[in-house]
């Protein structure tokens, strides 16, 4: 019996996620061979065409995915693999927005990320960008406003902020460091913070401990709430939904946003399934309620 697996995240929203199931994408149909418009890299032969996805082969030896919003023929994701049953990941990859906004671009080897990335804001404020080494974020990473100018950067060791962490505004730059996760130093006009807060998590943590709690919180609630919807099984649409909401001084979820919905199905049920949240602990500025907004991802994988 196949089930649904959802895996999440809670981050913020300017750290766009990207995530791809491998090797689910073997069935073909030649009802589907017409569906989808995009521009072919040289000499392509189409190997596979489904609901979502198109599988081809190149001149080079490699094989290129592309998988669409299925309901629109948005192209939201382009990824290269050294297989034609694409278990392989391995060469450049972009991902788009159901917006068809760009949302990450970079490569893989054997399924991980490798070498430079750049991952962008869903409203083109801004993209942060640096290095992966086997799937993990290491050494100096910017985030850059719309126009190039430099807002912010930070230091990661094998995925985690350790390291500098400097703020960059109209008066300058103002530092501050992260040990093993934790902001143990804040920059001195980053304020004091204390991140909203899900289920029985204690307002006042870190960062990476809030997270880490309400991310267990969060995924008990929608463990509970979720359900693969009929359509996408029957059509073995799986991948990740993105989703973005605020959390209001009042601890209430409003403006929520779809920016990556998979198909119309699992995005219908991503909205549903955020509707039904109950109140967040509000985060706090100064000592003060403040809006916080995040993004949400839902991973569908059929098992």
């Amino acid at each position: 019996m196949r089930r649904i697996l959802l895996l999440l995240f809670l981050f913020p929203a300017l750290s766009p996620l990207l995530a791809q199931d491998k090797g689910d994408h073997a069935r073909s149909s030649k009802k589907y061979r017409e569906k989808f418009s995009y521009a072919k890299e040289g000499p392509e032969r189409v190997l596979r065409t489904w609901y979502h996805y198109v599988v081809s082969a190149t001149d080079q030896g490699t094989y290129l995915l592309r998988v669409f919003y299925p309901e629109t023929g948005q192209l939201t994701l382009r990824a290269t693999y050294s297989d034609k049953a694409t278990l392989d990941r391995t060469g450049p990859s972009m991902e788009w927005y159901d917006s068809g906004a760009l949302k990450s671009e970079g490569g893989y080897v054997h399924n991980k990320r490798e070498g430079t990335w750049r991952l962008f804001a869903p409203t083109s404020t801004g993209w942060e960008g640096g290095n992966y080494h086997l799937g993990l974020k290491e050494g100096t990473w910017e985030t850059k406003g719309p126009s190039g100018e430099r807002s912010m950067v930070r230091t990661y060791v094998h995925d985690v902020l350790h390291g500098p962490f400097v703020l960059y505004d109209s008066l300058g730059a103002d530092t501050g460091y992260y040990e093993q996760g934790r902001l143990v130093m804040a920059p001195k006009r980053y304020g004091a913070w204390d991140m909203p807060a899900f289920g029985d998590c204690p307002p006042g943590g870190s960062l990476g401990e809030l997270d880490a709690c309400s991310g267990r919180a969060v995924l008990g609630f929608l463990a509970g709430s979720a359900r693969y919807p009929a359509d996408a099984v029957r059509l073995d649409v799986t991948g990740q939904a993105l989703i973005a909401f605020t959390v209001d001084p009042e601890g209430r979820v409003i403006d929520v946003e779809v920016l990556s919905g998979v198909c119309r199905s699992i995005e219908a049920e991503c909205l549903r399934v955020m509707a039904l949240f109950p109140r967040w602990t509000p985060g706090r500025k100064d000592g003060r309620a403040v809006k916080c907004r995040f993004t949400q991802p839902f991973r569908f994988k059929l098992q």
